[in-house]
């Protein structure tokens, strides 16, 4: 089974509901969806049984995974998935992930000419990038809200959306991180490179970013073994010590809030794929295939579709709500409400 869904509560009050939901995460990409976890030291028990945080922006402890998919020899993806609470305090659920191409088995993530592990200890701090929530607003809940997992061995392709709708809407954004391979023009994975995109912890829930754009996203290089960033968001381009960059990925789309086909057609729009040819300078852009962005009112929220996105190639796709960091974009506001992530999900 590659995609895996639930429909539960996320509430890290006592110790052992913190286990449940790291459990579940846990249970949902290794046993579930098929990804495989390393052997590195230092990793929490299987099952959980670490204590929850007791304060804000504190990782509890992390797990290691890997890609097992036929890439894996060329490129290795290796990611430490961290659990713990965000900036909100020690009730604000949240994760961070590192990603680069191997650990050092004793629980740092490495990738040639940068470690990605080099920042401070927290759970907000680069070069982690924050998936969770860390504000005032979106912190633990007794209510049941739907999850998605997905790991494409295919594709090349891991992507986690929790709690899609939590902020009192269903087209609130999900908690959570995509990661996946460059593709080409036929939407075949290749060893070019790899990018994460992930939501950020702040005040304002997991409907803004820490920017004027929302979320962070990091790409690494396969060329020049270097991961690339972007201090200024899409308009200006750059490299910054951190190695990541503000939402060049999911650009701002304004859509249409009327129902153009309902059942037959919508409105649907590419993701970008950033393939950095050097350390400095924009990167080379092009069209993922893991991920797209359609108008709600005409995909409506956990609804899937099924489409083609590059090359001749039809794949199935998921509605999970508003991109991270739409709702923060300004002038673009009132139409993002339409606007959500049409995730892998095959």
């Amino acid at each position: 089974m590659t995609t895996f869904s639930t429909n539960t509560t996320l509430d890290q009050s006592s110790n052992v509901n913190f286990q449940t939901w790291v459990n579940l995460v846990y249970n949902a990409l290794v046993t579930q969806c098929g990804l495989t976890q390393t052997g590195d030291t230092g990793q929490m028990a299987v099952p959980c049984v670490t204590a929850a945080p007791n304060a804000g922006s504190q990782s509890a402890g992390f797990y290691i995974f890997r890609f097992n998919d036929t890439l894996q020899a060329t490129l290795p993806i290796f990611f430490k998935l961290e659990f713990g609470s965000g900036a909100g305090g020690a009730n604000y659920p949240g994760m961070a992930v590192t990603l680069g191409t191997g650990s050092n088995g004793s629980g740092t993530i490495t990738s040639a000419g940068y470690s990605v592990q080099s920042g401070a200890t927290g759970m907000s701090t680069t070069p982690r990038l924050p998936c969770g929530w860390g504000g005032s607003v979106q912190g633990q809940t007794t209510t049941n809200f739907p999850s998605r997992f997905c790991y494409n061995t295919t594709q090349g392709f891991c992507g986690v959306a929790m709690q899609i709708g939590q902020g009192g809407t269903a087209n609130v954004g999900p908690m959570g991180f995509f990661i996946f391979r460059n593709v080409n023009a036929t939407g075949a994975p290749v060893a070019t490179g790899f990018q994460c995109v992930a939501n950020f912890y702040n005040t304002a829930g997991p409907t803004q970013g820490g920017s004027s754009t929302g979320g962070y996203a990091t790409i690494f290089n396969a060329t020049t073994n270097t991961v690339f960033g972007s201090s200024g968001g899409a308009t200006n381009p750059g490299v910054n010590a951190a190695g990541y960059n503000y939402w060049m990925n999911i650009p701002p789309y304004s859509v249409s809030g009327t129902i153009m086909n309902a059942g037959t057609a919508g409105q649907i729009f590419p993701v970008y794929q950033m393939d950095p040819a050097a350390t400095t300078g924009p990167p080379n852009i092009g069209i993922t295939n893991a991920m797209a962005i359609g108008c709600i009112n005409d995909l409506a929220v956990n609804s899937t579709v099924t489409t083609t996105i590059l090359g001749s190639t039809s794949l199935t796709y998921i509605q999970v709500g508003v991109p991270f960091g739409y709702t923060s974009l300004g002038a673009y506001s009132s139409q993002n409400l339409n606007i959500g992530i049409l995730m892998l999900w095959q």
